[in-house]
């Protein structure tokens, strides 16, 4: 059972300048409490990958500083805060790449950008090709 009232909204996806490869997500959390409201923008989400074995969530920086913090250390009710954040941000990450995913299990990415006499022709030449 939530605590807090948390919510998260994917803003953009990181990509490596050299390999062209997404390696993370920039979130937005909205703590939408009526005693504590206020949203975090800069959060970044990094999936499971050799050097991160779990989805990793790192508050946002300036420079090298992290100019927002959360004491994990502590057991009482201020320290339940941190671990909704973490699942509001992981989850509406998880989504949004599982969106993709199933973009490119329809086939459709192959569609995308094409005119519509491109699409048109691509979609004639799958029918043709379904044996009756």
């Amino acid at each position: 059972m939530s605590v807090y009232s948390v919510e998260a909204q994917l803003h953009m996806e990181l990509v490596n300048k050299l390999t062209g490869k997404v390696y993370a997500y920039r979130v937005k959390v909205l703590v939408l409490d009526d005693d504590l409201s206020f949203e975090i923008n800069g959060m970044v989400v990094y999936p499971p990958s050799d050097k991160r074995p779990t989805w990793t969530v790192y508050t946002p920086t300036v420079g090298k500083a992290r100019i927002i913090g959360f004491n994990t250390k502590e057991t009482s009710q201020k320290s339940v805060l941190w671990p909704e954040i973490q699942a509001a941000c992981i989850a509406v990450t998880q989504e949004y790449t599982r969106h993709g995913k199933i973009d490119n299990a329809d086939g459709m990415a192959e569609y995308e950008g094409l005119s519509k006499e491109e699409f048109d022709k691509k979609l004639e030449d799958k029918w043709r090709d379904i044996p009756f």
